[in-house]
């Protein structure tokens, strides 16, 4: 499960340009989503789920830098 799972993310339909809207949750256990005109689009599940974990990696270093930070200056 990830934090980022309620989230919605932007898949774009390459046949007609619109963007899809999906839950993250929704992508990582069905990467198969289909468009408003037909489309059917097919999401990487492995990347997505590497991707995410990069991003909440990032996300904890760059709180443990902040809460660092606030200790420096006193807070």
């Amino acid at each position: 499960m990830s934090t980022f799972d309620d989230d919605l993310m932007d898949v774009p339909c390459e046949s007609c340009g619109k963007d899809v809207k999906v839950k993250m949750r929704e992508l990582r256990t069905s990467p198969t989503v289909t468009c408003t005109c037909g489309q059917v689009i097919q999401v990487d599940a492995t990347q997505l789920d590497a991707s995410m974990r990069n991003v909440e990696a990032a996300e904890k270093k760059l709180d443990g830098a902040i809460k660092g930070f606030n200790k420096t200056i006193g807070g």
